[in-house]
């Protein structure tokens, strides 16, 4: 009879050790790993979250996060679109993408393509969030790559009308009004942007 008691009780110790290491304790303990930029075991705290929880979409946009900071861009990619097959309306996962498929681009020599693909999903994510302010600074600089100023200026605008102290955009402001030639406004950017003690990246 006790022998049956005992079993009971490692059964209930071992239901509740795997309740406590479910999926959220191990997607903070990959957040933990990703702030000190250890990105193979975040990527591993992630991979066991989406293994106790496939259906996890913060696990696997998070191991994305992860996989596009260590240069694994098309991991990301792939990450990046199951959290969206998960959750459509998941528009932190559509910027996300877009910054990968930024990263491709780049690293592919400004594959257009890649371009195109980033701008779709940084609309998406305003689509679904209007108050996105970075999203909307994210395809300022996807327009810039693409030789659109117009369309640059216009979200860089968006970015500042949400976050007027919003230093970066006025800095990517005033490059995209002086590739368009309208220099006294890229001055009074570059200006705005000194102004809130931004130092300009080189």
């Amino acid at each position: 009879m006790k022998s049956i008691a005992y079993l009971f009780l490692f059964i209930f110790i071992s239901s509740l050790a795997v309740a406590c290491e479910g999926p959220a304790a191990h997607i903070k303990q990959g957040d933990i790993y990703s702030t000190d930029k250890q990105w193979a075991l975040a990527v591993k705290e992630y991979s066991r979250a989406i293994e106790l929880d496939p259906k996890n979409a913060i696990a696997y946009n998070d191991r994305g996060l992860a996989y596009n900071s260590s240069g694994q861009r098309v991991s990301a990619v792939v990450d990046f679109t199951k959290a969206i097959e998960l959750d459509p309306k998941y528009a932190v996962a559509y910027n996300n993408r877009g910054l990968a498929y930024m990263g491709l681009a780049y690293r592919q020599n400004a594959d257009y393509v890649d371009y195109n693909n980033a701008i779709a999903d940084y609309d998406k994510a305003v689509e679904l969030d209007p108050n996105y302010t970075i999203a909307y600074y994210n395809l300022g600089l996807a327009y810039i790559y693409a030789e659109d100023y117009d369309n640059a200026i216009s979200n860089y605008s968006k970015a500042i009308g949400l976050n007027p102290n919003f230093a970066d955009a006025y800095y990517s402001r005033s490059l995209a009004y002086h590739n368009k030639g309208d220099y006294n406004e890229s001055i009074s950017d570059y200006n705005k942007s000194l102004e809130l003690n931004m130092t300009p990246a080189r």
